[in-house]
């Protein structure tokens, strides 16, 4: 449900593309789903959001070493550079 607030927030702050984007998007409908499919079976939902969770952890941790790799490859490149 954040995950839909959160993108409905970002892209609508975008002139044009936002208001676009919010005539398809509705995220507070897709909410009121998740939370309909959540009173109908809790187990389930609580599984699936779960996964949901985990998989986003796994990518911001990639994100992260990438992150730290390009930094440490560029801090090597530029001390190479002046070395040379």
């Amino acid at each position: 449900m954040t995950i839909n607030a959160g993108l409905d927030a970002l892209v609508g702050a975008v002139p044009l593309l936002g208001d676009l984007w919010d005539i398809g998007f509705a995220s507070h409908r897709r909410n009121l789903a998740i939370l309909e499919q959540w009173l109908a079976a809790p187990h389930r939902t609580e599984r699936q959001s779960r996964w949901v969770l985990i998989g986003l952890a796994l990518a911001l941790i990639g994100v992260l070493v990438a992150a730290f790799a390009l930094a440490i490859w560029l801090v090597v490149w530029v001390v190479g550079r002046l070395t040379a």
